[in-house]
């Protein structure tokens, strides 16, 4: 089967497609053709959402990943409250790091359903424990939290 050589607007090889897809790309007006043989047309409108691939982010806009951090942070209050999945105290926002409960090595995801808040001592504490571990020290965690309160007897 032949393919067509696709240019960019710059007429730079973007790609290559089917002849049946260069076809309806010249029928919309959206390529023209620029040799017969080997078929090659180039597109008279800008690929994807046409900002290139360079263009630079302001410097106060959030990155993607920084977008995606604070989605699942609000995720995960809104399931789980504000309290570190470990020792059960209050987090404060520079203090709060996403814990996988299956850790990544392990075969763990990033999904919602493998994470909660945690202290980044206490993420560091569990580090990559089997999950049944981490749910030990979160129990001896929160019992040694229960015993400093003020008014218990000890």
């Amino acid at each position: 089967m032949s393919t067509v050589l696709v240019l960019d607007q710059a007429g730079v090889a973007a790609s290559n497609c089917s002849p049946e897809r260069a076809e309806a790309l010249i029928g919309k007006g959206a390529a023209e053709v620029v040799h017969m043989k080997p078929m090659t047309i180039r597109l008279t409108r800008p690929l994807g959402n046409g900002v290139p691939s360079s263009a630079r982010r302001a410097p106060d806009a959030p990155n993607p990943s920084q977008k995606k951090r604070s989605s699942r942070l609000r995720s995960l209050r809104a399931r789980d409250g504000s309290n570190c999945f470990y020792c059960g105290a209050a987090l404060e926002d520079e203090n709060v790091t996403l814990e996988h409960l299956l850790s990544e090595k392990d075969g763990g995801s990033s999904r919602l359903a493998n994470l909660a808040l945690a202290h980044k001592k206490c993420n560091e504490l569990a580090a990559d424990l089997p999950v049944v571990e981490k749910v030990l020290l979160r129990e001896r965690l929160r019992a040694a939290r229960t015993e400093a309160l003020p008014g218990r007897a000890g």
